[in-house]
């Protein structure tokens, strides 16, 4: 049900952001989309892992456990983000004309891509947290949070579009938004599904890390 609500988003929104946009502000969008699908990849099966060890640590009862898995993923995550950031940021900055995109739309692009990359900077932390809820058992609220990223992101670009008439900058900024959005509806979920976890730099262990 969730992959069709997000198709059904998807076809919906692609062309009210041709008509809004044009071909090449909507292809900006497409194109940093793309960007950042492919650097999700980055993930290296960590929130595999972080459903695993949770898993194990609930079954034993072992909250410290838990609470060092969690927050231990979530700092492996900023990193990681921290280097996708850099990297969109980069594409956004030297590489929009190897990219192909036109001169009229590069620097509103650059501030696509900037949102962008600020937006997986935020979505890393959270696919731990994702990864917990997977390993608790909860994939219905593990699936909630990519619907809420799409449904906040769709409203927010219909309102700027439609109601403000403002572009492609403030389309950037809707990522963005959709995606504080996203991180937010996991950590309430993850706080709901298990109480007993605890998050906070007390909690890093090496140990874990390795």
């Amino acid at each position: 049900a969730q992959d069709v609500l997000l198709a059904i988003i998807s076809l919906l929104l692609n062309p009210f952001l041709y008509l809004r946009l044009g071909a090449a502000g909507a292809g900006v969008v497409s194109l940093t989309g793309a960007s950042t699908g492919l650097l999700r990849l980055l993930d290296i099966g960590l929130a595999h892992a972080v459903a695993r060890f949770v898993s194990r640590s609930v079954a034993l009862e072992d909250k410290d456990e838990a609470n060092r898995v969690v927050t231990t993923a979530m700092a492996l995550y900023a990193l990681l983000g921290l280097v996708a950031f850099g990297i969109v940021a980069t594409l956004g900055y030297f590489f929009l004309d190897v990219l192909g995109v036109p001169e009229s739309e590069r620097s509103a692009a650059r501030w696509v891509f900037l949102f962008a990359g600020m937006s997986l900077a935020v979505r890393f932390p959270g696919n731990a947290l994702e990864g917990a809820l997977r390993g608790l058992q909860r994939f219905e609220l593990a699936n909630v949070a990519p619907l809420a990223d799409r449904i906040v992101y769709a409203a927010c670009v219909t309102i700027v579009l439609a109601w403000f008439g403002w572009g492609l900058t403030a389309v950037g900024c809707c990522v963005l938004i959709g995606s504080i959005v996203e991180q937010l509806v996991r950590l309430f979920n993850v706080r709901a599904a298990y109480r007993s976890l605890r998050i906070g730099w007390t909690w890093f262990s090496l140990r874990t890390a390795r």
